[in-house]
């Protein structure tokens, strides 16, 4: 059994039909999520094939997908307009 890693993928996509084709690509993969916000246990190549079908998809000039490996020394890979958070994470109990 491949082996599978935990991402958040989150999305602000401007264009219905774009938003729509990159939230059925993630509905498919999510265990959880919300609106726009979608955990995805994911083996290598599916985050490649989603990395791939999410750049095809987004306008780089008005968009964001942020994706999130929620492991040890992991950075976001950044999207579009994304940009990294530049602050300590916090939890709110």
């Amino acid at each position: 059994m491949p082996y599978r890693s935990l991402y958040i993928i989150a999305y602000d996509i401007s264009a219905p039909d774009r938003q729509r084709h990159v939230r059925r690509l993630l509905q498919g993969y999510a265990t959880g999520g919300q609106k726009s916000l979608f955990e995805c246990w994911l083996t290598a190549a599916e985050y490649r094939r989603v990395c791939k079908i999410a750049v095809d998809n987004i306008d780089p000039g008005t968009d964001r997908l942020h994706i999130f490996h929620l492991g040890e020394k992991s950075t976001p890979r950044l999207l579009g307009k994304a940009r990294q958070i530049l602050q300590e994470p916090f939890i709110i109990m």
